[in-house]
Formats: C-alpha cells, structure tokens, sequence
C-alpha cells in the first residue's frame, strides 16, 4: 500500500520535521487540520503512510484512516483494487462452508465407477483410467488421473 508514497532519503530531516508537526497537531486536536493538509500535499501524506501511530501522536485507527483517505485522494486506482479485494473476500466467506464440505453434490457415480473400474500405465508410467469419463475429454482428466485412478 506504501507503493505510491515514496519517500525521498535527502529529505528525512523534512520527514522527522513533518512528523513533529503532525505530533504537535495531534496533541493539541487538530486531526482535522492534519487531513486536510495530508489531502493537499502528497509529501505529508506519503509521511503519515510510512510512521507508526504512535511517531504521529494519533491512535491506530484514526492514522488508518487517514492512510485509506491518502490513498483514495492519491492512489485511486490502488483504493478500486483494495475495494474489489474486500467485495471478493465478503463474497468468498458465503461459500466458504460448501468448499470445506464436499459431500453428496460433488460424488458422481460414473466417475467413480470410471475408478473404481481399475487403471493402467501409460508410457510415462502414470495411472490412467481404463475408460475416459463420459463427457469429458480424456486430455483433460490427465492431471486428475494420478490421484483419481491410484489402485490401493
């Protein structure tokens, strides 16, 4: 998330100056006036993305905040891929209990007969199946075949 908010090695005694100022500003409630600067000036942002809270006099969450902000303002781009990120993972937890969970809607008995039916190997050593699975190409089942097929 820092990408975007590089900063500039020559200018760390700016740096540890801004992030006294920003300290200074937090002490004394002026949070909002530290947002709006960080929105106005790419250099303050890039110091609020880089220091821990509590180098900035402000709390956890208030600096998280302000680093969502900074990257809204600064990074568009970056913030659409971070809100496409949370959408999938929101998405991703309601199917969560089906993927941990195969059971009778995943068996198909004429692939398991197909496995059931015995193996054979191919010139390369690997077990294939002794007839493909109906309506699937052989080629396709050949990464499965290994571990499907395996006499025991």
């Amino acid at each position: 998330m820092n990408e975007g908010f590089e900063t500039d090695e020559r200018r760390a005694a700016i740096h540890t100056e801004l992030r006294a100022w920003v300290c200074e500003l937090a002490g004394k409630g002026g949070v909002a006036k530290i947002r709006k600067w960080m929105l106005q000036d790419r250099e303050i942002a890039a110091v609020i993305c880089h220091s821990q809270p509590f180098l900035l006099g402000l709390a956890g969450d208030v600096r998280e905040t302000m680093v969502e902000s900074c990257v809204k303002k600064w990074k568009p781009e970056a913030d659409a891929k971070l809100n496409k990120a949370i959408d999938l993972k929101k998405i991703a937890a309601r199917y969560s209990g089906f993927v941990r969970v195969p059971g009778a809607a995943s068996f198909n008995k004429s692939i398991a007969a197909n496995g059931a039916a015995g193996s054979k190997r191919d010139a390369h050593g690997d077990a294939r199946a002794s007839q493909p699975t109906v309506g699937i190409p052989a080629a396709l089942l050949r990464p499965l075949t290994p571990i499907a097929c395996r006499k025991r």
